[in-house]
């Protein structure tokens, strides 16, 4: 069985970023782990996430508390942690922010992945509204039920419901978007980061 770990800087990065793709690949039987680096000390973004992997059916997540917009100051500490998880988890394939995200906590993240899996596959997820360019160099292809269990896993996240990008619209547009690149309904794209046949 295939087995996939997402990292996911604060809660709600993973369903933004790949929340399609997740749904797929739990269909498609591979076991799928998220980790969320922060969530901010506010306990209603805990229960979205908790709500959230139960709309998309992870079974298997953790969420770690470093401060919002301070990663770099626990760099190490973030490694360390990755480290761990490739140990004890030991994925197929890493799904992380693409090396172009701009976002502070998300480059962290993505630069700290390549270094803890260097022996791993990984992918890293497109986050529009954080990326000035993005290379789409690999695509998942999604059913229509994968794009709606992504947006409902999405509406659980009330306290991000006024964002534009979180706009039900907004999701279903994209993945139409990257669906009409590769000749098909929907999809997600991703950066190839390191790809090991």
């Amino acid at each position: 069985m295939k087995k996939v770990l997402i990292l996911a800087p604060h809660t709600d990065d993973a369903e933004f970023g790949c929340g399609g793709a997740i749904a797929k690949w739990i269909r498609l039987g591979y076991e799928v782990k998220v980790i969320a680096f922060s969530y901010v000390g506010r306990n209603d973004l805990f229960e979205e996430m908790n709500e959230a992997m139960g709309e998309l059916g992870v079974k298997e997540f953790k969420i770690h508390n470093y401060q919002v917009r301070n990663f770099n100051r626990f760099r190490q500490r973030i490694l360390d942690d990755m480290i761990k998880e490739d140990r004890a988890f030991n994925p197929d394939l890493v799904v992380c922010p693409a090396t172009t995200d701009q976002h502070q906590d998300h480059q962290v993240i993505a630069q700290e992945a390549f270094r803890a899996f260097k022996k791993k596959s990984i992918i890293g997820y497109d986050m529009p509204w954080n990326n000035p360019t993005f290379t789409t160099s690999l695509f998942v292809e999604l059913t229509e039920a994968d794009v709606c269990q992504q947006v409902n896993a999405l509406i659980c996240y009330g306290s991000q419901k006024n964002r534009p990008y979180a706009k039900e619209e907004f999701v279903w547009a994209l993945a139409g978007v990257r669906g009409v690149t590769i000749g098909r309904q929907f999809a997600e794209a991703f950066e190839v980061v390191r790809w090991i046949i």
